[in-house]
């Protein structure tokens, strides 16, 4: 998928690069990662909307797990050798885990928050991302 999106185009820097678009995904009642990941969803749109491909609701104490492996363009990092990770917001709970080590957590669903990737990742050709979703709560169907 070419990295075409960009959140705000007025605002825009060279240094954007885009995870939205297919991931492998799972449900689960455990909190650990499946064996395999079963299905796919389209990322940033919840399970529950028809246009992440999944469609459906999930029940109460589920864990959602989303794996994706990606390269950096070449020059991405700059003088500063940061590299921001943004997630516009996670329902609830979060544990983000890039070539299996934990970056961080997170807890809340309606606000933003930004993890700092480790320099030696950025500088790998290909990375693995994790990361686990859990919701507490009932169903809630998106249309």
């Amino acid at each position: 998928m070419e990295n075409t999106v960009y959140p705000r185009a007025r605002l825009r820097r060279e240094s954007f690069f885009s995870l939205d678009g297919e991931w492998n995904f799972a449900y689960t009642k455990e909190s650990y990662a499946p064996p395999f990941f079963d299905e796919t969803i389209v990322v940033p749109f919840p399970p529950e909307s028809r246009i992440s491909g999944i469609g459906r609701g999930h029940g109460t104490d589920t864990y959602m797990f989303y794996k994706k492996c990606f390269s950096l363009p070449k020059g991405f990092v700059g003088e500063e050798g940061e590299v921001l990770l943004h997630f516009g917001a996670v329902d609830q709970y979060a544990d983000v885990w890039l070539n299996g080590k934990i970056l961080g957590s997170h807890e809340g669903s309606l606000f933003p928050y930004l993890l700092l990737l480790p320099s030696q990742a950025v500088e790998q050709p290909r990375n693995h991302q994790w990361w686990q979703r859990k919701q507490v709560n009932g169903d809630i169907l998106w249309e």
